[in-house]
């Protein structure tokens, strides 16, 4: 390990110069925010009657040198703001530093064609969050807002993943602040995963891409979720409590404007939820989570950044009973469970960061970001079953209708687990940025060195009617076994570079962005490179389209699990998963109603091949560790977002879908000795349709009492029995429906701070009342597979026993702004 960290601090000595830290040049410096305070990024400062000049960054600060002993008058402007014209004077060796506000433009016609123009960067799209904290959501994740966006589906509301357009959870970029995140490798269910690390309190920009997105963004075949947190102008805080749990921020600014400091700590407890589970017993989740943001400005071209987390999750359960009924009509059945023992995990992650800026001069910034991610996770479970199997009275008019009439098979299972995960990732990133006239060019190289070691102690032993299953008639056998111990100290070496060029022809923008990214894994020692390709055309007028064209190649190598057997070892001839996309888009701004519109389509294909086959059962991924399959993706998405009630925002998605792959040289044979070759079969994640639907709405005479609903559907998921070789044997999960619905008061100050019902500390106050799974549909997250022995022959029987996720449950919801 020692020897791979040497090479890593030799690979970067070139990337960090000796910077001088002079003292300030003559010119202007300050900081460019909207009328309530939030900075504005992109806002372009230059002298007036020369366009040559600089950009604000993402907390609306800039500088710009300028000519000493003259008066000058500085222009700021920005697409949908009034342009704002300064005249200064300037003394040698002075750098004069100013607070500017900028207006919306009148016409709000230009208002919402420029929001779109500034936010919608070809497959990039930004995400409003200015609702989040009203969307009715268990988690309260950013990642809930995510899943009702075209493209993106998740069929279990307690988890923050997802999958997008056929890909499983593990193909997701997430990156906060240009560092990216990792999440926990264990986690088997909704109910263990706690806390994302995104932090609602502490966001400013969210943006996501379902496909072509970016050189910059690398090594995943799916998507990527860019998330930007807020660089502080001010000092405020929120306070949060809910029966799910609570959580507090506070973030401010020092006076001479060069220290901020952003921090939020959350703690979530959903046995309120999980109560509702067919599986009744003691459930204790805990799940802490603190986070916090420092930076500091040495002078006008130097600043450091730091980001540290730490997230401690708890779940203990110790199950009592269960009983599940299932099946049709005709064929009822339930499932009757007496538990023994009980569960205990923990999964702790850290991460630190920290990050130095640089802007040589204005139209170049440099950064250098040293991050250390570990992640410790240990599952231990001894839970002993006893099960009956019954059919029910099927008969109408029965006394004994829907009761149990005849027992089918009776058994017992023994689930034992101790697992232990240790992962480290130690990373040094340098990213570069140029933006001369018409081009907009970014590099960036990084280097890993990780360390795993894994530790598998897992079987389950199944018993039916006083046989052990599998029946052989002369040992007792184990119906699962996984032993296993791994070490794994890889590196790797990443990079990209890319350029966008604009050209200003007549009415309307066009834009071509290129760029390679490559990647070296030092335990494969493969080198895959990837050139990605984006063509917009975006009309300036207002109520037009705007059209984007995409194409390149994704290539994801293993972390760690895509390279583990199902029997816990390692495969050293591991490679890299491959995906070329293909992907055709138009956005159209209208008006309805006298209310703005967008309305955006996507049309893609992704093929794929060295491909890692998978099993899914709720949220655990389970790869069979050898690169044997080739597949394909394909669908269209589309969404309409707007103003359906005057005011708010309101959107609907609408995909269809299809993902499938096909195993190299995957066969069976029949009872009469055929060889089958099945051919393509469902990815685990397919799904033909999947519509997301997010409405606010509010009382007309007062705005301050909204409701907020959101929709969700999915057709179903393909499910495969355990333990078998046979990827075409699948049926699929009924389709997930559910609707959450919010109502919440706000309370806020006036103008000028008036408001009877808050105190002079407080700045705003909401009341939230949530109802979770309004119609109560039993979703289905994973199915327990029960075994009988029901014959002279010892043949074994097979029923899937679906696991249903949470009922319908009210939250009650406070927020306190100060």
């Amino acid at each position: 390990m020692s020897a791979h960290i040497r090479l890593i601090w030799f690979s970067l000595l070139w990337l960090f110069p000796v910077i001088g830290f002079s003292q300030g040049k003559t010119g202007v410096s300050g900081v460019v925010l909207d009328k309530e305070g939030h900075p504005i990024p992109n806002v372009h400062v230059h002298i007036k009657n020369n366009r040559e000049g600089t950009i604000t960054g993402k907390n609306g600060r800039f500088f710009l040198p300028s000519p000493s002993g003259d008066t000058v008058s500085i222009v700021f402007s920005s697409v949908g703001f009034k342009p704002v014209i300064r005249k200064i004077f300037i003394q040698p060796q002075e750098t004069l530093k100013l607070s500017i506000i900028l207006y919306s433009s009148v016409n709000p016609i230009k208002e919402v064609e420029i929001q779109t123009t500034r936010h919608e960067e070809g497959t990039m799209r930004k995400v409003n969050i200015k609702d989040l904290h009203t969307l009715p959501t268990p988690t309260g994740s950013v990642e809930s807002l995510i899943k009702t966006l075209p493209g993106v589906s998740s069929q279990n509301e307690l988890s923050s993943q997802y999958s997008v357009r056929g890909g499983n959870f593990d193909e997701n970029l997430v990156y906060i602040n240009d560092i990216e995140i990792y999440r926990p490798f264990l986690v088997r269910s909704g109910q263990q995963e706690g806390l994302s690390i995104i932090n609602p309190d502490l966001v400013e920009n969210v943006s996501f891409s379902a496909g072509g997105f970016a050189p910059r963004y690398g090594d995943r075949m799916s998507s990527v979720l860019d998330i930007s947190y807020r660089t502080p102008v001010s000092f405020k805080g929120t306070v949060s409590a809910s029966l799910l749990g609570a959580t507090a921020h506070v973030e401010g600014i020092s006076k001479d404007c060069k220290f901020t400091y952003l921090a939020g700590v959350r703690y979530k407890s959903n046995s309120y939820l999980l109560n509702t589970l067919e599986t009744e017993g003691e459930y204790s989740p805990r799940f802490e989570d603190m986070q916090t943001l420092l930076t500091y400005k040495i002078n006008e071209k130097v600043s450091l950044e730091g980001l540290g987390n730490i997230s401690l999750n708890r779940y203990r359960f110790i199950p009592a009973s269960r009983k599940t009924s299932f099946g049709t009509v005709q064929d009822a059945i339930a499932l009757y469970v007496y538990y023994e023992g009980q569960e205990k995990d923990a999964f702790d992650t850290y991460l630190g960061a920290f990050t130095v800026n640089y802007y040589p001069f204005p139209k170049m910034r440099m950064k250098w970001i040293a991050t250390a991610f570990s992640t410790l996770e240990v599952e231990n479970y001894d839970i002993h079953g006893y099960y009956s199997l019954n059919a029910l009275d099927k008969q109408l008019g029965s006394e004994t209708f829907g009761d149990s009439i005849m027992n089918i098979g009776i058994g017992s299972f023994l689930n034992h687990a101790r697992n232990r995960l240790r992962g480290n990732i130690y990373s040094l990133k340098y990213l570069g940025l140029y933006n001369p006239r018409h081009h907009y060019l970014q590099w960036g190289i990084t280097v890993k060195a990780e360390q795993f070691i894994d530790r598998l102690r897992e079987w389950t032993l199944r018993d039916s009617a006083g046989y052990s299953l599998p029946y052989d008639g002369k040992t007792v056998n184990l119906f699962h076994s996984t032993v296993a111990s791994n070490q794994m100290n890889p590196w790797r070496l990443t990079g990209f570079i890319e350029d966008q060029r604009t050209w200003h022809i007549d009415s309307v923008v066009l834009q071509l962005q290129g760029g390679v990214r490559f990647n070296y894994w030092s335990f494969s020692r493969q080198l895959v490179a990837s050139p990605r390709l984006l063509f917009t055309c975006r009309p300036t007028r207002r109520s037009v389209w705007a059209y984007h064209l995409a194409a390149g190649m994704y290539d994801q190598p293993p972390l760690y699990k895509e390279a583990r057997h199902p029997d816990g070892s390692i495969n050293p001839d591991i490679k890299a998963q491959r995906s070329w996309h293909i992907v055709a888009g138009t956005d159209y701004r209208f008006r309805a109603w006298n209310r703005p519109f967008l309305w955006t389509a996507e049309v893609y294909y992704k093929g794929m091949y060295n491909l890692i086959p998978y099993f899914l059962e709720n949220v655990r991924i389970d790869y069979v560790g050898e690169n044997i399959a080739q597949g394909s993706a394909y669908g269209l998405d589309l969404k309409i977002n707007g103003e359906f009630v005057k005011g708010v925002d309101s959107w609907a998605s609408l995909s269809f879908m299809h993902a499938c792959e096909d195993v190299t040289g995957d066969s069976f044979t029949d009872h009469d000795g055929h060889i089958h070759f099945p051919g393509c079969y469902p990815r685990p994640t397919d799904q033909l349709i999947n519509f997301g639907f997010s409405f606010q709405d509010y009382f007309p005479n007062n705005p301050s009492f909204r409701m907020h609903l959101a929709l969700f559907y999915s057709t179903g998921l393909p499910v495969r029995p355990p333990n078998t070789d046979r990827y075409d044997l699948f049926f699929r999960m009924p389709a997930y429906q559910r609707v959450d619905l919010g109502f919440s008061k706000d309370f806020v100050k006036t103008k000028t701070g008036e408001n009877e019902t808050l105190s002079k500390h407080i700045r705003s106050m909401r009341i939230g009342l949530d109802i979770f799974n309004l119609f109560g549909n039993n979703n289905v997250s994973s199915y327990m597979w029960v075994n009988t022995v029901n014959n002279l022959s010892h043949e074994t029987g097979w029923y899937a026993v679906p696991n249903y996720l949470t009922g319908r449950r009210v939250n009650i919801k406070f927020v306190i702004g100060f």
